[in-house]
This record gives structure tokens, sequence and C-alpha cells, in this order.
């Protein structure tokens, strides 16, 4: 592999993360300031491929779906989970918490809180 590919390979992929981070940002106005760490931590991630991978499923929930493209821009979370099934909605923080501490006991997987990025209430997430 030549110098010239290489460095064009990682000069896309740093502004691929640099579109990331503005859209990021432009939903969730108070974490501009946040260093990678803090951002980390805000969403209880643990690597910052996990936090690109994040960044990018909420870009994709908040996509407009093929099939109402047509439709007037509504005030209803379109947020949906990795197979594209709606994603449960919570009023408030403590609404979902207290979701997580019912399904203790059912599940394996460890469920933390996150704000829904159109602003709707809160949402799971397994990571």
């Amino acid at each position: 592999m030549n110098l010239h590919s290489s460095l064009q390979t990682l000069k896309n992929e740093l502004a691929k993360k640099e579109a990331a981070l503005q859209a990021l940002y432009s939903l969730y106005p108070d974490l501009r300031g946040y260093s990678e760490s803090q951002l980390l931590a805000y969403f209880e991630l643990q690597t910052r491929e996990a936090l690109y991978d994040h960044i990018e499923n909420i870009q994709r929930s908040l996509a407009p779906h093929p099939d109402t493209s047509d439709l007037q821009e509504c005030s209803v979370c379109r947020c949906t989970d990795a197979k594209g099934e709606p994603k449960d909605l919570y009023e408030t923080r403590e609404d979902a918490e207290k979701a997580i501490e019912a399904l203790r006991g059912r599940t394996k997987k460890t469920l933390s809180v996150y704000p829904c990025p159109g602003g709707f209430g809160w949402h799971l997430t397994k990571r």
C-alpha cells in the first residue's frame, strides 16, 4: 500500500468522524465542549469505536424512513433498534431506570439509559 492512499484513507476516516461529532453536537448542543472521554462517560460507553457506532445509530434512527418520506414532519419518536423495530420510549429518565430494574434478572445484558436524540424522552441501550 502506498503512502498516499494510506493517508487518504486516514483523512477520509477522520472527516467521517468529524461529521459524526458535528451531527451529535447539533442534537446535543450541551455536549459541544465535552472531550472524547467525557462523551464516552456520558453515553456509558467504553471505547472510541463504540462511541462512533452509537452516533451512527442515532443518525440512522433519525434518517427519514422510506415509507414515510411523503409525510410531513411529525412530533413522534422514530428511533429504531438494530433490527429496525421501534424503540421503547420512556417519558422520564426515572421511568427508564425503573424499566431496567424490572428487567434485571430476566436478561443478562447490561442496560443503560440515554436521551432520545429527537428529544421525546428516554431509551434503553445494551451498551
